[in-house]
């Protein structure tokens, strides 16, 4: 009888042996970060196949293998930072050389962000390992640079180590202008908190890093005197003058309105929504709300949607800000899922130009897409006026050392604190309970 076991075993078909290997290693905590391993190469690889990518772009358009300085010997239309590292990327021999170096530093950010989700509550990193956005846009330009310095300034600051945020906040800032929205929602919530210093100290090194950052590009000296460098100017002058994509604005073209025109009711209304939300998010902080999970992600997320939704310029990779986003504020899986199916009909769309019924499907996508985009406000508006049902306690993260049961078979989680004893400002595993979002122990 123990022999014939062994035959049976033994005689056992390879491919079930495998496909048991893949079930246990999906089934493991770093079983997206697998997924994300496998799957980002291989949309690396669709770029070598003739995807279009800005990287390979302005490699050839700025001649990057000649290392000419941005910003001053030729102008640039991306911020100083992301400016920075193309320069030091074009370092690496040859086209493809500077590409596959730039897509594993992107793939690299990709993996972290995935790493990262689980620190923030009720985050699940498998419905980023499994959204289209990551492969499709990991190597179609650089912000997934931007994205991980965000993740990692959400990151620190939730930690409460607000001058390591604010130095990643910076940089996220000039590596995409986006992030910038979070900065007057971390003041404001140390501000309702009556953390006077912290918020003066997070918003003087922000500052003071963004100045550091900016000043040898953007300050020159010629005939008149000290001046600000005209390739500095022109990552803001390229924007003023950025004619309009298919976005909200395209339904009024029988308007006619001018770029200056559409710059001007942008701003007005992007300001308009800013503060709205931006007043929601104080008065949430200023009353107290504590039983709720955090809300500088979910305010964040509003803010940013916003802006995408009204700006004149909408480019598909904007889409990764919002679903990691999503991702982080524990969206739910129906929002996430149809932002991200969403997002990859408009990928097919926009990417198809060339082809004859590309301006039939082109503008039903368009729309399409801002509606799933006036979807995610609507949400993450409401996350932040109600918080959220599903929280049972504030969750807290030790800012040093391994707080009791937060270290489980390797895996980092979270403590959790009831309502009612965070309410009162227990204090559990020497961290103060009782905050969520930017400031709170969370």
């Amino acid at each position: 009888m123990r022999e014939h076991t062994s035959t049976h075993t033994d005689s056992a078909p390879f491919s079930q042996v495998r496909v048991g290997w893949l079930r246990r290693s999906l089934q493991r905590p770093a079983g997206p970060l697998f997924v994300v391993g496998v799957s980002m190469p291989c949309g690396i690889l669709i770029h070598t196949l003739g995807l279009y990518s800005d990287i390979n772009k302005l490699y050839v358009r700025d001649t990057l293998w000649q290392h000419r300085l941005p910003y001053i010997d030729y102008p640039l239309e991306y911020p100083v930072l992301l400016g920075g590292f193309m320069w030091l990327l074009g370092f690496v021999p040859g086209l493809w050389g500077h590409f596959f170096a730039t897509s594993a530093l992107l793939a690299c950010c990709g993996l972290f962000i995935v790493w990262a989700a689980p620190q923030f509550a009720g985050a699940n990193r498998w419905h980023l390992a499994l959204a289209p956005a990551l492969p499709l846009y990991v190597a179609l330009n650089w912000d997934l640079l931007g994205v991980a310095a965000l993740v990692g300034a959400l990151f620190a600051v939730r930690r409460r180590r607000d001058g390591l945020g604010a130095v990643l906040l910076a940089s996220a800032v000039w590596l995409k202008l986006f992030p910038i929205v979070f900065v007057p929602l971390i003041l404001l919530e140390r501000l309702c908190q009556r953390r006077w210093r912290d918020a003066a100290w997070f918003g003087g090194l922000f500052a003071a890093i963004s100045i550091a950052i900016n000043i040898p590009v953007a300050v020159g000296f010629g005939p008149a005197g000290v001046q600000l460098r005209a390739g500095w100017l022109y990552f803001f002058r390229f924007n003023q003058l950025r004619p309009i994509e298919p976005n909200f604005w395209s339904l009024f073209a029988d308007w006619h309105l001018t770029i200056a025109q559409i710059n001007r009711a942008s701003a007005l209304r992007v300001i308009a929504g800013w503060a709205i939300i931006g007043a929601l998010f104080g008065w949430r902080r200023w009353s107290g709300a504590r039983s709720s999970a955090a809300l500088l992600v979910p305010a964040g997320l509003a803010s940013l949607a916003w802006w995408f939704f009204i700006n004149k310029v909408y480019s598909p990779q904007y889409s990764l800000w919002l679903l990691v986003l999503l991702a982080l504020a524990a969206a739910p899986r129906r929002l996430f899922v149809t932002f991200a199916l969403v997002d990859l009909v408009y990928f097919i769309a926009s990417f198809t130009v060339h082809l004859p019924w590309n301006q039939s499907v082109l503008m039903p996508a368009m729309v399409l897409r801002e509606c799933a985009i006036l979807g995610v406000i609507a949400w993450s508006v409401g996350r932040v006026a109600l918080g959220s049902r599903r929280a049972t306690g504030d969750v807290v993260l030790a800012p040093r050392g391994r707080a009791a049961g937060q270290r489980r078979g390797g895996e980092h989680r979270p403590c959790e604190v009831p309502p009612a004893r965070a309410r009162y400002g227990v204090r559990r595993s020497g961290v103060e309970a009782g905050g969520d979002g930017a400031g709170g122990a969370g």
